[in-house]
């Protein structure tokens, strides 16, 4: 219990600090939905998603091409980060050498024009749906932290806008347990 506390503690704490990054409009005009028309980013969405809860540091290093910053160094837990110039980034967390759980901020996409997030499609969400019930209403979502909870896996997907409004939801085995939203309207 007292390292899922710390587990908790050390990835809300990450995703504060990853989340105040601000982006410039330059950057956002040039983003789509799809992807970036040139993204000279190191670490990408698509290292995140190939990295495996249960992969060792040696896994992880091997998917992202380079050793990792470490940022918590203890016996049990270490955690380390892939960040790029932009400020967005990778976190991996081990436990006993074993990725317990990640996250990434700011690896895109966002979301532009119609396929914006809005507070009346917030309204719309329910606690207890599946990713595919939310993705009818909402349209893809980008995962932003997969953990092993409990012995339960929790998945968070982001709908990010532009302009750095967003709906969040974890998913608790394959169901919304937690829906959040931020500076919609």
């Amino acid at each position: 219990m007292r390292k899922t506390i710390l587990i908790s503690l050390v990835l809300l704490v990450l995703l504060c600090l990853c989340g105040c990054n601000n982006f410039t409009s330059s950057q956002n005009s040039n983003v789509n939905h799809v992807s970036q028309s040139v993204d000279d980013r190191t670490y990408t969405l698509d290292m995140y998603l190939g990295i495996g809860l249960g992969s060792t540091y040696k896994d992880v290093v091997a998917i992202i091409g380079s050793p990792g910053e470490s940022s918590i160094d203890g016996d049990v837990i270490k955690q380390y980060l892939w960040r790029n110039k932009d400020g967005s980034n990778i976190s991996v967390t081990f436990s006993n050498g074993k990725a317990e759980a990640k996250t990434q901020a700011n690896l895109g996409p966002f979301l532009k024009d119609k396929e914006k997030v809005t507070l009346k499609t917030f309204r719309k969400l329910k606690e207890g749906s599946s990713l595919t019930e939310v993705e009818k209403i909402l349209g893809s979502g980008t995962e932003t932290m997969r953990q092993i909870m409990d012995g339960k896996e929790q998945v968070t997907y982001t709908w990010r806008n532009s302009n750095g409004s967003a709906i969040t939801i974890v998913f608790e085995d394959g169901k919304a347990a937690d829906i959040n939203d931020l500076m919609l309207k």
